[in-house]
């Protein structure tokens, strides 16, 4: 998720005599900010790739993992709610009113308070 900024940073402060190995995911979500650093390095045939075969982010039971081949092989994902302590919620909203309120009552209290994270500083929403 590298954009062109956080790449020309990340280059530049790397001595002359120094090499750089870039580990990324060919599914990654794009960058928020201007291009793709990573993605447009490999489709530029400049730099050697080697692809990787497991997933070291997630649990090997992750339903995010799980989904997400689900998704990549054309099927929907499983939303069911198997267990409360899973890594994969789905949050089935129909009007834009009740779900702009799920979404301000996830990022400011429920995510925060599961997690111990400050709802300003350590947490990032990103929306279509």
């Amino acid at each position: 998720m590298a954009d062109v900024p956080l790449m020309h940073s990340l280059l530049r402060a790397v001595p002359n005599r120094a090499g750089v190995v870039l580990v990324g995911d060919v599914d990654q979500l794009p960058s928020v900010g201007p291009a793709t650093g990573l993605h447009d390095l490999i489709e530029g045939g400049v730099v050697p790739t080697a692809p990787l075969t497991e997933v070291f982010r997630q649990a090997a039971d992750s339903r995010i993992i799980t989904n997400a081949h689900r998704i990549r092989r054309g099927q929907m994902p499983d939303t069911r709610q198997i267990d409360s302590n899973s890594d994969f919620h789905f949050v089935k909203r129909d009007e834009p009113e009740k779900i702009v309120a799920t979404l301000v009552k996830l990022v400011r209290e429920r995510i925060p308070e599961r997690f111990g994270l400050d709802p300003i500083r350590d947490t990032k929403f990103f929306a279509p």
